[in-house]
Protein backbone atom coordinates (compact mmCIF):
# COMPACT_ATOMS: atom_id res chain seq x y z
CA UNK A 1 0.00 0.00 0.00
CA UNK A 2 3.14 2.41 0.68
CA UNK A 3 4.56 1.45 -2.67
CA UNK A 4 4.94 4.27 -4.92
CA UNK A 5 4.06 1.49 -7.56
CA UNK A 6 0.80 2.27 -6.32
CA UNK A 7 1.24 5.96 -6.98
CA UNK A 8 2.38 4.83 -10.81
CA UNK A 9 -0.50 2.28 -11.18
CA UNK A 10 -3.11 5.29 -9.91
CA UNK A 11 -1.78 7.54 -12.75
CA UNK A 12 -1.79 5.20 -15.29
CA UNK A 13 -5.24 4.03 -14.60
CA UNK A 14 -6.55 7.25 -13.52
CA UNK A 15 -7.86 5.67 -10.14
CA UNK A 16 -9.28 8.00 -7.97
CA UNK A 17 -6.80 9.30 -5.07
CA UNK A 18 -9.52 9.10 -1.90
CA UNK A 19 -9.49 5.43 -3.25
CA UNK A 20 -6.02 5.35 -3.01
CA UNK A 21 -6.30 6.54 -0.01
CA UNK A 22 -8.08 3.72 1.52
CA UNK A 23 -5.20 1.41 0.18
CA UNK A 24 -2.71 3.46 2.36
CA UNK A 25 -5.21 3.71 5.46
CA UNK A 26 -6.00 0.19 6.84
CA UNK A 27 -8.28 -1.35 8.24
CA UNK A 28 -11.53 -0.27 6.13
CA UNK A 29 -14.55 -1.79 6.53
CA UNK A 30 -15.28 -4.40 3.45
CA UNK A 31 -17.05 -2.63 0.37
CA UNK A 32 -17.44 -1.74 -3.05
CA UNK A 33 -17.46 1.32 -5.12
CA UNK A 34 -17.67 1.73 -8.86
CA UNK A 35 -16.43 5.26 -9.80
CA UNK A 36 -16.66 6.00 -13.55
CA UNK A 37 -14.98 3.05 -16.02
CA UNK A 38 -13.92 0.46 -12.69
CA UNK A 39 -14.92 -0.93 -9.67
CA UNK A 40 -13.17 -0.48 -6.52
CA UNK A 41 -13.32 -3.26 -3.49
CA UNK A 42 -12.35 -3.76 0.10
CA UNK A 43 -12.10 -7.09 0.68
CA UNK A 44 -11.31 -8.97 4.25
CA UNK A 45 -9.04 -11.66 3.81
CA UNK A 46 -7.94 -14.00 6.74
CA UNK A 47 -4.02 -14.43 7.97
CA UNK A 48 -2.92 -16.70 10.48
CA UNK A 49 -0.62 -14.32 12.96
CA UNK A 50 1.19 -15.53 16.09
CA UNK A 51 -1.46 -18.52 16.03
CA UNK A 52 -4.22 -16.03 16.19
CA UNK A 53 -6.50 -15.22 12.89
CA UNK A 54 -6.76 -11.66 11.77
CA UNK A 55 -8.52 -9.53 9.26
CA UNK A 56 -6.07 -7.81 6.13
CA UNK A 57 -7.68 -5.61 3.85
CA UNK A 58 -7.74 -6.70 0.00
CA UNK A 59 -7.83 -4.41 -2.30
CA UNK A 60 -8.85 -4.91 -5.90
CA UNK A 61 -9.47 -2.36 -8.55
CA UNK A 62 -11.45 -4.16 -11.92
CA UNK A 63 -11.68 -1.80 -14.52
CA UNK A 64 -12.56 -3.85 -17.82
CA UNK A 65 -8.72 -4.31 -18.86
CA UNK A 66 -6.92 -4.34 -15.71
CA UNK A 67 -7.29 -6.04 -12.55
CA UNK A 68 -4.74 -4.14 -9.43
CA UNK A 69 -4.96 -5.61 -6.28
CA UNK A 70 -3.28 -4.00 -2.87
CA UNK A 71 -2.01 -6.02 -0.14
CA UNK A 72 0.70 -5.86 2.78
CA UNK A 73 3.39 -7.77 2.78
CA UNK A 74 4.38 -11.33 1.31
CA UNK A 75 0.35 -12.73 0.39
CA UNK A 76 0.04 -16.17 0.99
CA UNK A 77 -3.25 -15.97 -0.08
CA UNK A 78 -2.23 -14.20 -3.25
CA UNK A 79 0.02 -17.30 -4.49
CA UNK A 80 -3.26 -19.62 -3.72
CA UNK A 81 -5.31 -17.76 -6.18
CA UNK A 82 -2.33 -17.30 -8.85
CA UNK A 83 -2.73 -21.32 -8.25
CA UNK A 84 -6.40 -21.34 -8.80
CA UNK A 85 -6.59 -19.45 -11.54
CA UNK A 86 -4.02 -21.07 -13.49
CA UNK A 87 -5.41 -24.59 -12.77
CA UNK A 88 -8.77 -23.39 -13.92
CA UNK A 89 -7.76 -22.14 -16.78
CA UNK A 90 -9.35 -18.70 -15.83
CA UNK A 91 -8.69 -15.52 -18.43
CA UNK A 92 -11.56 -12.94 -17.86
CA UNK A 93 -10.97 -10.40 -15.04
CA UNK A 94 -14.35 -10.76 -13.67
CA UNK A 95 -13.94 -13.98 -13.10
CA UNK A 96 -10.90 -13.63 -11.34
CA UNK A 97 -12.61 -11.38 -8.95
CA UNK A 98 -15.05 -14.02 -8.20
CA UNK A 99 -11.81 -16.49 -7.76
CA UNK A 100 -10.87 -14.30 -4.76
CA UNK A 101 -14.04 -13.44 -3.24
CA UNK A 102 -14.89 -17.27 -3.18
CA UNK A 103 -10.75 -17.97 -1.62
CA UNK A 104 -11.97 -15.56 1.00
CA UNK A 105 -14.94 -16.88 2.14
CA UNK A 106 -13.88 -20.67 2.13
CA UNK A 107 -10.63 -19.56 4.72
CA UNK A 108 -13.94 -18.14 6.96
CA UNK A 109 -16.05 -21.18 6.59
CA UNK A 110 -12.65 -23.61 7.73
CA UNK A 111 -12.04 -20.96 10.49
CA UNK A 112 -15.90 -21.85 11.56
CA UNK A 113 -15.53 -25.50 11.23
CA UNK A 114 -11.96 -25.61 13.65
CA UNK A 115 -13.78 -23.30 15.55
CA UNK A 116 -16.14 -25.99 16.50
CA UNK A 117 -14.53 -28.42 17.48
CA UNK A 118 -12.56 -25.81 19.62
CA UNK A 119 -15.66 -24.49 21.17
CA UNK A 120 -17.35 -27.91 21.67
CA UNK A 121 -13.90 -28.87 23.80
CA UNK A 122 -13.92 -25.81 25.90
CA UNK A 123 -17.38 -26.87 26.90
CA UNK A 124 -17.30 -29.79 28.26
CA UNK A 125 -13.90 -28.55 30.44
CA UNK A 126 -16.02 -25.40 31.43
CA UNK A 127 -18.19 -28.30 32.81
CA UNK A 128 -15.38 -29.90 34.35
CA UNK A 129 -13.05 -27.68 35.71
CA UNK A 130 -14.88 -23.71 35.66
CA UNK A 131 -11.28 -22.30 36.17
CA UNK A 132 -10.30 -19.12 35.31
CA UNK A 133 -8.36 -20.58 32.59
CA UNK A 134 -11.08 -21.92 30.86
CA UNK A 135 -13.00 -18.97 31.46
CA UNK A 136 -10.19 -16.88 29.39
CA UNK A 137 -10.69 -19.41 26.65
CA UNK A 138 -14.10 -18.87 26.24
CA UNK A 139 -13.67 -14.73 26.43
CA UNK A 140 -10.91 -15.15 23.38
CA UNK A 141 -13.66 -17.63 21.62
CA UNK A 142 -16.25 -15.36 22.20
CA UNK A 143 -13.79 -11.84 20.78
CA UNK A 144 -12.78 -13.89 17.31
CA UNK A 145 -16.31 -14.77 16.56
CA UNK A 146 -17.59 -11.27 17.04
CA UNK A 147 -14.55 -10.34 14.77
CA UNK A 148 -15.61 -12.81 12.18
CA UNK A 149 -19.61 -12.07 12.22
CA UNK A 150 -18.98 -7.87 11.81
CA UNK A 151 -15.90 -8.93 8.55
CA UNK A 152 -18.38 -11.73 7.43
CA UNK A 153 -21.50 -9.27 7.34
CA UNK A 154 -19.47 -6.67 5.97
CA UNK A 155 -18.17 -8.63 2.88
CA UNK A 156 -22.10 -10.26 2.82
CA UNK A 157 -23.10 -6.50 1.64
CA UNK A 158 -20.03 -6.52 -0.62
CA UNK A 159 -20.90 -9.82 -2.46
CA UNK A 160 -25.01 -8.25 -2.31
CA UNK A 161 -23.64 -5.00 -3.87
CA UNK A 162 -22.05 -7.13 -6.96
CA UNK A 163 -25.06 -9.21 -7.48
CA UNK A 164 -27.39 -6.45 -7.96
CA UNK A 165 -25.05 -4.23 -10.50
CA UNK A 166 -26.18 -4.41 -14.25
CA UNK A 167 -24.61 -4.53 -16.54
CA UNK A 168 -21.32 -3.38 -14.72
CA UNK A 169 -18.01 -4.96 -15.05
CA UNK A 170 -18.88 -8.34 -13.86
CA UNK A 171 -20.62 -10.15 -16.34
CA UNK A 172 -24.36 -11.19 -15.65
CA UNK A 173 -23.36 -14.53 -16.65
CA UNK A 174 -21.31 -14.67 -13.21
CA UNK A 175 -24.00 -13.44 -10.75
CA UNK A 176 -25.11 -17.34 -10.00
CA UNK A 177 -21.26 -17.38 -8.69
CA UNK A 178 -21.41 -14.57 -6.77
CA UNK A 179 -24.68 -15.40 -5.69
CA UNK A 180 -23.52 -18.78 -4.43
CA UNK A 181 -20.32 -16.68 -2.37
CA UNK A 182 -23.08 -14.80 -0.87
CA UNK A 183 -24.85 -17.74 0.16
CA UNK A 184 -21.57 -19.01 2.44
CA UNK A 185 -21.66 -15.68 3.48
CA UNK A 186 -25.00 -15.99 4.94
CA UNK A 187 -24.61 -19.81 6.02
CA UNK A 188 -21.37 -18.12 8.25
CA UNK A 189 -23.20 -15.34 10.08
CA UNK A 190 -25.45 -18.01 10.69
CA UNK A 191 -23.05 -20.26 12.08
CA UNK A 192 -21.16 -17.89 13.94
CA UNK A 193 -24.72 -17.04 15.94
CA UNK A 194 -25.24 -20.46 16.36
CA UNK A 195 -21.39 -20.54 17.81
Amino acid sequence: PNSSDLDELARRFHLHELQIEDCRHRPQPAKVDEYGSYMFAVLKHLVHKDQSPKFDDFDVFLGPNFLITVHEGDCAFLAKLCLRVQQNHVARLDRILYEITDLIVDDYLALLDDSAEDISKVESLVLERPEPRVLREIFRFKRRLIDLRRTASGMRDVMNAIIRREGGLTGDDLDPYFRDVYDHLVRAVDLIGTH
